[in-house]
């Protein structure tokens, strides 16, 4: 079903795209920075490494891009010699990962080859991947979170820079995708397109091509309306609040008294140790800590969460401090965060 939303004029859309992409790198991005397109040789990657090259001069990018096989389609070394013929006509070096899936029983084939296309990207001696995401695609993940039942960092989505070594950039994610496809009509490119993409059996393709049509042609401003909202944003700070400062609240109270117990030992799974015998330091995963993330989840979704109702959940554990303790804590919280002389623990 086609979409009811108006075509963007084509040179608007060039304009569109260039200027989120620079607007992007004057944010997040240093000067004469290796930057590597991440190149599937579909129409949203095609957009970004078009515009990137035309902006690179003047941002001294050092512009690579990287093209992940992954041998799935009958067609992907026709879109590896695609990508090559690509770069190699904007003197951009390429890169080509061919990847060996291996999957085990129950496994998901799309969510293994996308794990292992993220382990090339992250591997990359760079200091930005940037992504093609859009605004369509922010949308359809929110979404998708939404109808799994996902809590704030689930529906966090995805941001438009995630920091690390290499830095994950998506300059586009305010974009729709009709903006995309009028700048790569007005700009006469090529590109590919993934047969798999228009399997419906797949739950992104379903929303896709099956229901966000009809949410567009319903809801003036899908999909920039739904995947730029401030939930995305504000649920972030949310799973920020119980790792900065719910984990030091805990850790006052074990300094305080230290026959307080974790009641078990932290989530190896989420901090990758154990707690040892006598130990006062707690990643903030640990079980006597689930009440109090279970209140941010529930709360923070849609709204800010004030720190003393929060602190509320932690009134079974404050009884059990001796009376200094209670007033040593209380003094510490000023204004919604705690202060510099409450116990810290490096994170």
């Amino acid at each position: 079903m086609a979409s009811s939303r108006n075509s963007a004029p084509a040179d608007d859309a060039v304009v569109d795209v260039i200027t989120a992409i620079e607007d992007a790198l004057d944010a997040y991005v240093a000067s004469n920075a290796r930057v590597a397109v991440a190149l599937s040789g579909g129409i949203d990657s095609m957009v970004l490494l078009d515009a990137l090259v035309h902006v690179s001069l003047d941002h001294s990018l050092q512009l690579s891009a990287i093209h992940v096989h992954h041998g799935l389609s009958p067609d992907a070394d026709r879109w590896a010699r695609f990508c090559a013929e690509q770069c190699a006509s904007r003197a951009v070096p390429l890169t080509v990962h061919r990847l060996h899936l291996k999957r085990e029983s129950g496994q998901s084939l799309e969510a293994l080859a996308r794990a292992e296309r993220y382990e090339r990207f992250m591997a990359c001696d760079v200091e930005v991947i940037a992504l093609a995401h859009h605004a369509d695609d922010q949308a359809e993940t929110v979404l998708l979170q939404l109808l799994r039942g996902a809590g704030p960092r689930g529906l966090s989505a995805m941001p438009a820079i995630r920091r690390g070594m290499p830095a994950l950039l998506r300059p586009l994610i305010s974009l729709p995708r009709e903006t995309l496809a009028a700048c790569a009509t007005a700009r006469g490119l090529g590109w590919v397109e993934d047969e798999s993409n228009s399997d419906t059996r797949h739950r992104r393709n379903l929303l896709r091509h099956e229901i966000a049509p009809r949410l567009a042609a319903a809801f003036e401003g899908y999909p920039t309306t739904l995947g730029l909202t401030s939930l995305p944003r504000s649920t972030l700070s949310a799973v920020s609040m119980t790792s900065g400062w719910i984990a030091p609240i805990w850790q006052a109270c074990r300094m305080l008294e230290p026959r307080i117990s974790c009641a078990g030992s932290c989530a190896a799974k989420a901090c990758g140790r154990r707690r040892t015998r006598g130990s006062r330091t707690c990643c903030g995963n640990c079980v006597a800590l689930l009440p109090m993330r279970a209140h941010v989840s529930r709360t923070t979704a849609l709204r800010s969460v004030a720190i003393a109702d929060a602190l509320s959940c932690m009134r079974p554990l404050l009884r059990r401090l001796p009376s200094h303790g209670k007033a040593h804590l209380k003094s510490s919280c000023r204004a919604g965060s705690l202060r510099s002389n409450v116990p810290m623990v490096a994170g």
